[in-house]
């Protein structure tokens, strides 16, 4: 079924709504049989630069598929390919979820919104993932990648999506309003051979540890794959939610080299897998064990070690969640972090589209924190943002914000930092030091504490185009 088309008329500028094209840059129905282009339902135009040609914005068919193609490769995207003909077969694809940029006869940008429902919390969120957001490179100091993304979201929106998310490089986004850096996604590197030194006991080797075993997965042990993903859910914020159609996909797209996984044996001789990882090259991009196992982890490790020797390579390298120990075992055997901007995979990036829908919808996880921290219920608290006021109110009947331009402020914040303190992307300490958030009371200060803890944001790379 195709996607709903965004209407582009009007200004939704507000809390986590995105900018829409006004005046020029508004939709134009496009009506002329005769035009070079096939009908269109809408277009929007703009101008690349000041004074300049204009462009317009359009959705995408399936005859356009060779085209993109070929923009994908002059633009330098990784594996098109290899990969671009799985992203057709993708369960949940539809060619009109494709934006392209037209300039006269050439195709000069291009974005791909995937709709994917994630975890937050315990929470099923609808939400929009931006990927291949490619412009040509003699265009790339125009305004055509703001439009793409500002027709991208309000695309989004119309779909039903709460959140949009992306893997940038480069700072892109940190130019945009309104997008946030998640914090939770961390790549570690280190020397094969001082893993294995600093792991391996003496005088014993194989791959049996405590009555772990690691081997290679078969694909009939999908189900199990699937279990132990689903535990990893529950407290999670970010991770895709995948379906048994999409796990066949996605093992079927072969991003990853191989799949392994760790049994645990039983005194009655009964084995049960806790866990998996996946490893593209000399890269670990996805180690899942369940609660409670940690030594799995370290098998898994090094079996994986062990593998990308024999491949040929020196180090290894893990994209895993920053709270996750095996980054301190690859620093404690001499290795080292590296940033986000310098990876491949780029840093993740979220903007919500409507923070009142967001509030309402997570009213369950308010509700929650409130009660493990013995708070009171019902409960408001009232925002000073750039002389808005704006309260939250917390009672039984959920969560909902609306404006409190008469009531006295319990804190004052910027905009972007309240949206940061919705989705958990905010260190309410740092904040407080650097004056940024201030607080009226120790019970405004407590409140706030309970509701938005900082959040630990991660999101599998091979959920996205990987880059490596």
């Amino acid at each position: 079924m195709a996607r709903s088309h965004p209407s582009m008329t009007g200004n939704l500028a507000g809390i986590g709504e995105p900018n829409r094209p006004t005046g020029s840059s508004a939709m134009k129905p496009v009506n002329n049989p005769s035009d070079w282009r096939a009908p269109l339902p809408w277009e929007i135009q703009f101008p690349l630069y000041p004074n300049g040609p204009t462009a317009w914005i359009e959705i995408a068919n399936a005859g356009d598929h060779l085209l993109v193609r070929d923009l994908l490769r002059t633009t330098g995207a990784p594996d098109v390919d290899t990969d671009f003909a799985y992203w057709i077969d993708d369960p949940q694809y539809d060619p009109t979820d494709r934006l392209l940029v037209r300039l006269g006869n050439q195709l000069i940008g291009h974005v791909h919104i995937l709709h994917r429902t994630i975890c937050w919390s315990g929470i099923r969120v609808e939400a929009a993932i931006l990927q291949d957001l490619v412009v040509l490179p003699e265009f790339e100091n125009s305004d055509c990648q703001h439009q793409l993304l500002v027709a991208a979201i309000a695309q989004a929106q119309d779909d039903g999506a709460l959140l949009v998310m992306q893997r940038a490089r480069q700072g892109i986004l940190s130019r945009e309003p309104g997008w946030i850096r998640c914090w939770g996604h961390a790549v570690t590197q280190a020397s094969v051979r001082d893993v294995l030194a600093y792991l391996t006991p003496p005088k014993k080797t194989g791959h049996r540890q405590a009555g772990l075993h690691v081997r290679l997965c078969r694909r009939i042990e999908m189900q199990e794959l699937m279990a132990i993903y689903r535990m990893a859910l529950v407290d999670q914020c970010g991770l895709v939610w995948r379906t048994e159609p999409y796990w066949q996909w996605l093992l079927g797209r072969k991003v990853h080299d191989q799949v392994l996984v760790v049994e645990r044996s039983s005194k009655r001789g009964v084995t049960s897998t806790i866990g998996y990882a996946m490893i593209r090259r000399d890269r670990v991009i996805e180690l899942i064990v369940l609660p409670g196992f940690d030594k799995a982890s370290v098998a898994l490790l090094l079996r994986l070690c062990r593998d990308v020797i024999e491949r040929g390579f020196q180090t290894i390298t893990l994209h895993l969640p920053s709270d996750h120990r095996l980054h301190e075992v690859l620093v404690t055997a001499g290795g080292c972090y590296i940033p986000g901007i310098d990876t491949p995979s780029g840093e993740l990036y979220l903007r919500l589209i409507d923070v009142d829908r967001w509030i309402r919808f997570l009213s369950s996880v308010w509700h929650q924190r409130m009660r493990s921290a013995n708070l009171p219920r019902p409960y408001k608290l009232v925002f000073e943002m750039e002389s808005q006021m704006i309260g939250f109110t917390l009672s039984r009947r959920g969560a909902r914000i609306m404006d409190a331009q008469d009531a006295a402020p319990d804190i004052r914040c910027r905009r972007d930092d309240f949206d940061r303190l919705l989705v958990g992307q905010l260190d309410l300490q740092k904040a407080l030091n650097s004056q940024r958030l201030s607080v009226v009371s120790r019970q405004a200060e407590t409140t706030l504490r309970a509701l938005f803890p900082h959040t630990l944001v991660w999101q599998s790379p091979i959920d996205n185009r990987v880059g490596f």
